[in-house]
């Protein structure tokens, strides 16, 4: 376990761990914890499915009654959510077999079936689906047909703005006002192309197929939702444990992998880097099993232990948005940068490419689309400056 963690954050870390013994749940949880906190930190990182079954299992009588009625009222609503995710899922899903558009359902309630056999067992708020980018116009007029709006990632922009959205972002957002349901399209499993280099055909190929309901929902194999959960926490900075739990449970469950050919498929993915560290993570944190090959192949690498420090000072914070972690989280990345290839085209995209928040701030004719990139910099130190200020360094949780 990493040493001076708040108590808290250790309590939590420890009952989420799969290879912690009740005992040392039970020592832990029977010392000076602020209990308020705990609770606070257990829906920041969105994890009270996992925490509630825990305590209630393991019988405390050190944790107060009020906290105990405040995670049943939150993993009762997030319940709730997720059977009405389910079913809307498994409807979208139905739509798009008959449509014959392929489809993947990415984290969400399978994530959840594979890990943990159990649907409500991680929290869920949305419907992410997977689909190949030729198929776009068809999936969104689908969408539509079923009453969601769309929020943001239009497909009418303009059309130097639409080609420039399909290159660099990765989903589209929609709304269903009646089911309040919110549901992301995706055309590719991350923003860049190079984050996650994988086509349609390959993960179509090698994906497993659950059965809810009456309809077949196919979902990323277990060594491609391994990669994935990396380079999306990874993408995060590890702003929420709940990607690392869902690792430390995959890391858990009793499959054999063959670690070579991961490492090697990563590589080839683009996310070798990011999965190093997440797995690393998972086990310095939550004492997740450490594979040979991973271990050997952190001990070539002299920048994953600062990289990992880096990422652990993002998890002990609940602030959204704060100088101190902003600073730390731009550090974060350029010790990321420094393994990845493309470094500076990297950070150059970053800071001078014209994005979809910038045309939301700025409107230009197409005509003028080229004065965007001049403009980035500015347009995104004004956003930052602006968040700070309405936000500062109060923690707020987000609604559930």
């Amino acid at each position: 376990m990493v040493k001076e963690l708040p108590a808290a954050l250790e309590l939590l870390l420890i009952c989420l761990s799969q290879r912690s013994d009740d005992q040392k749940r039970h020592a832990f949880a029977h010392s000076n914890v602020d209990w308020v906190e705990f609770f606070a930190l257990a829906k920041w990182h969105r994890v009270t499915p996992q925490i509630y079954r825990q305590l209630r299992r393991l019988e405390l009588s050190c944790v107060p009654t009020h906290i105990m009625a405040d995670l049943k009222a939150h993993v009762t609503a997030n319940t709730c959510r997720v059977l009405s995710l389910t079913a809307e899922m498994i409807k979208l899903t139905h739509i798009f077999n008959l449509a014959h558009i392929r489809c993947l359902t990415i984290k969400g309630t399978p994530l959840a079936m594979q890990l943990y056999d159990d649907v409500t067992a991680r929290e869920c708020r949305d419907i992410d689906l997977l689909i190949a980018p030729e198929d776009l116009r068809q999936a969104h007029k689908l969408i539509l047909e079923q009453g969601y709006v769309q929020k943001y990632g239009k497909i009418g922009l303009s059309p130097k703005q639409h080609s420039f959205y399909l290159k660099h972002r990765k989903d589209a957002v929609y709304w269903h006002p009646q089911a309040c349901v919110s549901l992301e399209l995706h055309w590719r499993l991350c923003n860049e192309v190079d984050d996650f280099s994988v086509g349609m055909d390959e993960l179509c190929k090698n994906a497993t197929t659950l059965q809810m309901g009456d309809v077949p929902i196919r979902t990323l194999s277990p060594e491609y939702n391994m990669m994935y959960l990396a380079a999306h926490g990874s993408g995060h900075a590890w702003s929420y444990l709940y990607w690392l739990a869902d690792i430390e449970r995959s890391l858990s469950l009793p499959i054999e992998r063959n670690w070579e050919a991961i490492i090697a498929q990563a590589k080839i993915c683009g996310v070798y880097f990011r999965l190093i560290e997440a797995i690393l993570l998972a086990h310095r944190l939550l004492k997740a099993p450490l594979p040979a090959a991973i271990e050997k192949c952190s001990e070539r690498h002299a920048h994953i232990s600062s990289l990992l420090t880096l990422s652990i000072k993002i998890i002990c914070q609940r602030q959204a948005q704060s100088p101190q972690i902003y600073l730390i989280k731009l550090a974060r990345l350029a010790k990321l940068r420094l393994l990845i290839k493309g470094t500076t085209k990297r950070l150059s995209q970053y800071f001078f490419d014209a994005m979809p928040e910038d045309w939301e701030q700025v409107s230009l004719p197409d005509s003028l689309f080229f004065l965007y990139y001049p403009l980035r910099p500015l347009l995104w130190f004004w956003r930052e400056v602006t968040n700070w200020s309405i936000k500062k360094t109060v923690f707020q949780p987000r609604p559930f």
